[in-house]
């Protein structure tokens, strides 16, 4: 029931059931109706395809936490573990084993390295089930991490956890509760994994990556009316994110 309830809820669904809904109207002639719907699918596919709609609820979750850009005395002077957060990948021998991971993935990894070579007692854990392919994510990031100059030594995986409120569960088990930890994931999903991870008795710090949205000066207003499919996936990828904090908070995961 979840996942139908989430499918219909994304902007896109909407659009397609505005649409079959005119179609059906026109079936049964009912034009006036049908004129109405073929409407409010345009207007809707012109919201959701500009900044309008996209930007302001992005920025509302990835403005939350801010990047760790300097990293305190207060972190680097304590045994601290690094715990990156999968996303995906794709099993092709023809290609480097960095070109594997999908971009989310690749930009978290590279965050995490990044905080690892500035902490000097750090860990980093590598977080990932297998699903279809053959080699699990967290194995696959592994290989990239070694192959970006990490020390094998320093890394740990963890290949069964499926979604974020197990990925909290299974650092709680293996690892001391207590421990310093840095949660490494994309900015506009922080704000659910720090949520899951504190329900779960976790103190993570914050380090976002992936912001969906940068910008550089001034930004003329007319910007947030052009139309882009990159607006579309921020708006769903939002959607998506605000979805599963009712469904941690109302169902706890």
């Amino acid at each position: 029931m979840k996942y139908v309830i989430s499918f219909l809820a994304m902007p896109l669904s909407i659009f397609w059931i505005l649409l079959i809904t005119m179609f059906v109207l026109y079936f049964f002639k009912r034009r006036k109706s049908c004129f109405i719907f073929l409407c409010l699918s345009v207007f809707w596919l012109f919201f959701i395809s500009t900044a309008v709609l996209s930007r302001y609820p992005v920025l509302l979750l990835e403005q939350k936490y801010e990047q760790l850009l300097e990293i305190p005395d207060s972190i680097t002077n304590k045994e601290t573990y690094i715990l990156v957060l999968g996303s995906g990948h794709t099993c092709d021998t023809s290609l480097a084993v960095t070109n594997q991971l999908n971009l989310y993935a690749l930009g978290r990894l590279c965050e995490g390295i990044r905080l690892h070579r500035q902490i000097p007692n750090s860990s980093i854990i590598l977080s990932g089930y297998g699903d279809k392919e053959p080699v699990s994510h967290a194995e696959m990031l592994r290989l990239a991490a070694i192959e970006m100059g990490v020390n094998d030594s320093c890394i740990f995986t963890q290949t069964e956890a499926v979604n974020t409120k197990e990925e909290a569960l299974h650092f709680k088990e293996v690892f001391n509760a207590n421990s310093q930890l840095i949660l490494v994931t994309d900015a506009i999903h922080l704000p659910r994994s720090c949520y899951l991870f504190r329900k779960a008795g976790l103190s993570p710090i914050p380090a976002p990556t992936n912001h969906l949205i940068k910008e550089s000066g001034f930004q003329p207003f007319l910007n947030q009316f052009k139309f882009s499919s990159q607006n579309i996936t921020s708006i769903e990828r939002a959607t998506y994110e605000y979805l599963g904090l009712l469904w941690a908070f109302i169902s706890g995961g």
